[in-house]
């Protein structure tokens, strides 16, 4: 136990494997949402006012596809102890559910402590 903390290695352990995992299957989302904003712009401009409404649609379904995909994957980053999410709201300290040190419901650290 560290501070009011408790460390657990078998935590710590999945916590990491759960990370990397997350991160391995959104990296597509990165080329999708790059596409999403950047060919909608490219069909207005190649092809002007006629192409709003390709254009919409493809902005609106890549970023629908996005945010099914992320949460479908969300589930990844809950705590591996308790199964509560780790952070209660995202901060500038915190930007992410990846940048989580320990969780805010069970205290067990998801790093190893500094």
């Amino acid at each position: 136990m560290t501070g009011n903390r408790i460390l657990d290695p078998d935590v710590v352990r999945t916590w990491s494997e759960r990370c990397v995992r997350y991160r391995r299957v959104t990296l597509w989302l990165w080329p999708l949402s790059l596409l999403s904003i950047l060919g909608p712009i490219f069909l207005v401009v190649s092809f002007g006012a006629a192409a709003f409404i390709p254009a919409f649609t493809l902005f609106a379904v890549g970023f629908l596809a996005i945010g099914v995909a992320l949460s479908v994957q969300t589930p990844l980053l809950f705590c591996p102890h308790c199964g509560h999410r780790p952070l209660l709201l995202l901060t500038r300290e915190h930007p992410s559910l990846l940048s989580a040190e320990y969780c805010r419901s069970c205290h067990y650290w998801l790093r190893q402590p500094a």
